[in-house]
C-alpha cells in the first residue's frame, strides 16, 4: 500500500552570491529556500527508521552547501540544481521549490523575489 507523504523544509536561510548584477556576484544575500518532497512514506511508517524517508538535515545541509558554494545569475537555475539535488535521495517521486532573494536590488521596495519549480522523478528519466 503506497502512502504519500509530504516533507517539507521551510524558509532555509542562505546567505549566498547570486544575480545578474555584478555587486550581487560579490556581497552576499540572504536567500529562502523551501522545498517540499513527495514520497512514498509507507515503508517510513511502519518501520520507524529514518533511513527509510527523507533524512532532512542531510538534505539540507546538501542544499545549503549548493546554494553557497554556487554562483548562478538567474534563481531558476539555482531552483533546478536544487531540485536535482532532491531528486538524488532515491525516495522521492516529486519535488517542490521555491526560491526567495530577500530585498533583491532594484529601485522599489520589495520583501523579497522569487521562482517556483517543480519536477518529478519520471520527467527527468526521460
Amino acid at each position: 500500500m503506497a502512502l504519500e507523504s509530504v516533507i517539507e523544509i521551510k524558509d532555509l536561510v542562505v546567505w549566498a552570491r547570486h544575480g545578474v548584477l555584478e555587486k550581487e556576484k560579490q556581497l552576499s544575500q540572504e536567500f529562502r529556500i523551501t522545498l517540499r518532497a513527495t514520497i512514498d512514506g509507507s515503508l517510513a511508517c511502519a518501520s520507524d527508521r529514518v533511513g527509510d524517508t527523507i533524512d532532512y538535515s542531510a538534505l539540507s545541509k546538501q542544499i545549503h552547501s549548493l546554494v553557497q558554494e554556487t554562483c548562478f545569475d538567474l534563481i531558476e537555475s539555482l531552483a533546478y540544481q536544487i531540485a536535482l539535488v532532491a531528486l538524488g535521495f532515491s525516495v522521492v517521486s516529486k519535488i517542490f521549490v521555491k526560491v526567495k532573494k530577500m530585498k533583491p536590488p532594484m529601485p522599489y521596495d520589495v520583501a523579497y523575489a522569487a521562482v517556483e519549480i517543480s519536477l518529478d522523478r519520471l520527467s527527468q528519466t526521460k
